[in-house]
């Protein structure tokens, strides 16, 4: 896989799953206790709700692939009505590579690419507000509405009781998705053929979430072998994301 596939793959993952913890105003990390369980009626509205109160995450990820793994941790804030107002730091070790991004103002900022980087810099410059940028995408994907629309694509939910997950009560529940239906209804598969993925008709995520419906720890299998697992903390703390010194900044250059 080249870098520049590689680094919008696990961008858009991170921020598609990380985003569904993230809205529009300062919320609590949860307090004492478990919420009432949901069923499959209100687990849908009930975590959107939730998502759109909280400003600001840190996420911890682990992702398997292609027989490798590799991790990821960030910290995500922003989300009013507008894209332009999300931002992240995140740092990623995957495939052998340790990649670093920062998102400020639709910009994407990433270190680690070696010769991708224009005039020897360490950091290269992305703008994903250009819409002829191969890595455009990325911004659609991480709009909670696209969070929304995997919830939509509920098929079936299952209630597996209360458990304690790093060291928060959480509610436990197995959420069975529509495959097809969850990927067409996102802007990261706008204008593919999802039925030639190669995906299975259904996949079953497991979702911890707190007193206030937020994940704590979100399960995801994607296809053979391959999975995305994440624990969430720090809801509603103070984020602070800066754009690298212009000096170190090259432009990012696309292989032909």
């Amino acid at each position: 896989m080249r870098m520049q596939r590689l680094t919008a793959a696990v961008g858009a993952a991170a921020l598609a799953v990380t985003m569904s913890a993230c809205g529009s105003s300062t919320g609590s990390a949860g307090g004492g206790g478990v919420a009432a369980a949901l069923t499959q009626a209100d687990f849908t509205k009930t975590v959107v709700a939730a998502q759109h109160k909280i400003q600001s995450a840190h996420v911890e990820a682990t992702i398997k692939t292609s027989g490798q793994s590799g991790t990821l941790s960030g910290d995500f804030s922003g989300y009013s009505g507008d894209v332009s107002s999300l931002s992240m730091e995140m740092k990623v070790g995957i495939a052998g590579h340790d990649l670093e991004m920062r998102l400020v103002h639709k910009v994407l900022y990433v270190h680690g690419v070696g010769a991708l980087a224009g005039g020897g810099k360490p950091w290269v410059k992305i703008d994903l507000s250009d819409p002829s940028n191969p890595m455009s995408g990325i911004l659609d994907t991480a709009n909670p509405q696209s969070f929304t629309a995997y919830l939509q694509a509920v098929k079936q939910l299952k209630d597996d009781g209360t458990e304690t997950v790093d060291g928060v009560a959480t509610h436990h529940y197995s959420v069975t998705i529509d495959t097809a239906k969850a990927l067409a209804a996102s802007p990261a598969f706008k204008g593919q053929d999802v039925s030639k993925l190669g995906m299975p008709s259904t996949i079953t995520s497991d979702v911890w979430l707190n007193s206030d419906n937020l994940p704590v720890k979100m399960s995801v299998p994607v296809g053979s072998g391959s999975s995305f697992v994440a624990h969430f903390s720090k809801y509603g703390e103070p984020v602070s994301v800066v754009a690298p010194p212009a000096s170190q900044v090259g432009k990012f250059n696309i292989p032909g």
